[in-house]
């Protein structure tokens, strides 16, 4: 969690090797949770032809009442993190993920590519929705916290997009989440206005 390339290299093997070795194989199965840091590290680190080998290898060992889910969710993430925003999307848009934090994350992400495709007026039905939605979901702790600060962070970008002079020196601040996301888009927003 300190965002240190070591240290996420050091996890990501200790996972590849644990999982390779069978020792996150208990009864046949890989955690759903064990498989999708494995792969959140992988992207990190860029390792794509690690993690799709992973995926093919290990997805059976998935339980099965959260294998489908789980190898959609991954794989959604791996085709955002290659750029392949139209094959995410698709898995995104067709899929209600059992788990509440990954159906959040999820939508958020959908929310991260329509505006990285600029598809705006979309990405503000659905952002009104995510809030809809934030605003409904009960028992998801601090995570309520957290999305509804990146609603208001996505109206505030979403605003800037539309009016980037009355902007020019904003900069998200620290209480902002996944600040290195926003602040990347702002740049580039500012950068394609010149």
């Amino acid at each position: 969690n300190q965002n240190i390339e070591y240290y996420s290299r050091k996890s990501f093997e200790l996972y590849l090797y644990t999982i390779e070795n069978d020792i996150f194989i208990e009864n046949g199965e890989i955690n759903r949770y064990s498989f999708t840091n494995t792969i959140s590290l992988g992207i990190k680190l860029k390792e794509f032809n690690k993690i799709e080998t992973f995926v093919k290898k290990y997805s059976a060992y998935i339980n099965i009442i959260y294998r489908k889910n789980t190898i959609d969710f991954n794989t959604a993430k791996i085709f955002y993190a290659k750029d392949q925003h139209d094959k995410a999307l698709r898995i995104l848009l067709t899929n209600e993920f059992k788990d509440s934090i990954w159906n959040l994350n999820a939508k958020y992400l959908v929310l991260k590519i329509l505006f990285e495709l600029r598809n705006i007026e979309l990405l503000e039905i659905h952002l009104k929705a995510f809030k809809t939605y934030i605003k409904r979901k009960a028992n998801i702790g601090y995570h309520k916290t957290y999305f509804t600060n990146v609603c208001n962070a996505l109206y505030q970008l979403t605003d800037i997009y539309k009016n980037p002079v009355k902007h020019i020196n904003y900069v998200f601040g620290n209480e902002t989440p996944d600040i290195e996301w926003f602040n990347k888009s702002l740049q580039e927003l500012h950068s394609s206005k010149k």
